[in-house]
């Protein structure tokens, strides 16, 4: 599943315009705020094989001079590859992606007529970082239904987005974005509508599992709702009144959807002496209320307790033939928060109750969960206890060192190797290749290559979900989200904060809040 959420509305739409025929006629200047006589067009468009329904469309294809313009909404600019941003002082800056995203087919109240009048704006506009002026422009951007529409000639189809188009009396206008001849699969997508809450500009929290989404209304609701229809929506937790965090009153919700299930979690009183709380909840109303901090494997539930106030024998796992959670592991130790499973046996960084408070370091363990025997697998001290600083797959063990050095070794701790010449803070292993966040730059790098995936844009969250990898990154340079399949493609990546996303079933889901 994945989700994208527009938290707000743009009414400064770019549209880009395709040239139906190379015009090579003399140079004429427009004014800003000048009428601009369109039509709709009389032939078939098609962008990224959709087929275009002019007649039915909120913000149709309008031709003016001879040139095809294609409105880009929100959902029109990712559908193409395009991202766009709109600042009063800065105007709309318009930039290549190369990830396209699904098709929103935002019908009109009732069919267009055949003529409009548009008009030229005047705000300042950029394209790929390039000013352009709009005054001088042969084929000016133009605004129509409050929406900005984009002149693409040459340059801007061709040398600027990387765009392909044919156009014959047959087939009419083929549009092909760069982000869709680069692929040769295309997920598909779907749009839906939710009323979420909104916690100033960022939207409240959802997630979908079971055919069912989950998410968090207003007045602290939250509600499941059949995806095929989300109108039809119940409640299914109601959190307590909170003003610590949040907003209206009620702490701000976590939903997380793992192996078919979705989790809901929220902090309630103040930072050092409140309180965590879990739930898991289900498409029938009931919320089953579990203690903080388990990791569901979906073959077992890892629970590691006592994360705010050390103890020790604190790790206790659920296996699908267990009734509940059974302790396992070594009574003198303490495992820190997180955990890894593998074959039969939990991962986790852990120190004894004699050395908790000494310099001593959290060491890698391995605790075999049929017999709870624990065994230390790595002398070496792991550099932090704040997440799990290691990652297993069926063949290695990956860690932190206490010099923030990623190291390899096999899963019984020998032929240790060092893979990183820099401090990084945190990694993922995912697909073939391995992620990290480098220290000294913030930046997210691939291991493979060295490539830096977001240049300049500064690391805030790596996770894996939903068999993608997630990628979240602090406002002010490069995109704010990027997601990744196992073969290291973008599936999606914005510079949004506002968005939200999720994957279901391989599936691109836009959401749009009401």
């Amino acid at each position: 599943m994945y989700l994208i959420i527009q938290g707000k509305a743009f009414r400064l739409i770019f549209c880009c315009v395709l040239a139906v025929s190379i015009i090579f006629s003399g140079f004429s200047g427009v004014s800003y705020g000048a009428a601009a006589q369109t039509a709709l067009p009389a032939f078939t468009v098609t962008l990224n094989g959709k087929v275009i329904d002019n007649q039915t469309r909120k913000y149709p294809l309008i031709v003016y001079k001879d040139i095809t313009y294609v409105p880009m909404t929100w959902y029109d600019c990712r559908f193409l590859g395009l991202e766009t941003d709109w600042d009063s002082k800065t105007g709309l800056r318009i930039s290549r992606t190369g990830v396209a995203g699904g098709y929103y087919d935002d019908l009109a109240a009732s069919k267009n007529r055949g003529l409009y009048t548009a008009s030229v704006p005047s705000f300042a506009v950029t394209v790929n970082g390039k000013a352009v002026n709009n005054g001088a422009e042969q084929y000016p951007l133009l605004t129509f239904r409050d929406v900005t529409y984009f002149p693409l000639t040459w340059r801007f189809a061709v040398d600027e987005f990387g765009w392909s188009y044919d156009f014959s009396a047959s087939g009419g206008l083929v549009i092909g974005s760069a982000a869709e001849n680069g692929r040769s699969e295309r997920m598909d997508s779907m749009t839906i509508n939710l009323p979420l809450v909104m916690h100033g500009d960022y939207p409240g929290a959802c997630a979908v599992a079971g055919d069912y989404v989950y998410y968090e209304g207003k007045d602290g609701k939250i509600y499941c709702a059949p995806l095929s229809d989300p109108t039809k929506a119940k409640q299914v937790y109601q959190l307590p009144a909170d003003s610590g965090y949040g907003s209206d009153g009620y702490p701000m919700a976590g939903l997380q959807a793992k192996n078919g299930r979705v989790w809901l979690n929220y902090h309630t009183g103040g930072a050092t002496m409140g309180s965590d709380h879990q739930f898991l909840l289900n498409s029938g109303g009931a919320a089953q209320e579990t203690v903080p901090y388990v990791t569901d494997f979906g073959d077992a539930m890892i629970r590691v307790s006592g994360y705010g106030i050390p103890v020790s024998d604190n790790l206790e796992i659920q296996e699908k033939d267990d009734a509940d959670f059974r302790t396992i592991g070594d009574p003198e130790l303490h495992h820190s928060r997180g955990a890894a499973w593998n074959g039969g046996f939990v991962y986790t960084a852990a120190i004894s109750a004699a050395s908790m408070y000494s310099a001593d370091g959290y060491c890698i363990y391995r605790t075999d969960a049929k017999t709870g025997k624990s065994e230390k697998v790595l002398e070496d001290p792991l550099f932090t206890i704040a997440a799990i600083p290691f990652f297993i797959d069926d063949s290695r063990l990956l860690f932190l060192g206490a010099d923030h050095l990623l190291r390899q070794a096999d899963l019984s701790g020998r032929n240790v190797k060092t893979l990183t010449e820099k401090p990084i803070n945190t990694f993922a292993i995912f697909g073939k290749d391995i992620y990290y966040w480098e220290m000294e730059s913030g930046e997210l790098t691939r291991l493979s290559d060295g490539k830096a995936l977001n240049p300049g844009a500064v690391v805030s969250a790596i996770d894996i979900r939903d068999d993608y990898l997630w990628c979240g990154f602090l406002p002010g340079q490069g995109y704010y989200r990027m997601i990744f399949d196992r073969q290291g493609n973008a599936v999606y990546q914005s510079g949004d904060a506002g968005d939200k996303v999720m994957i279901y079933e391989n599936k691109l889901i836009y959401v749009n809040i009401v």
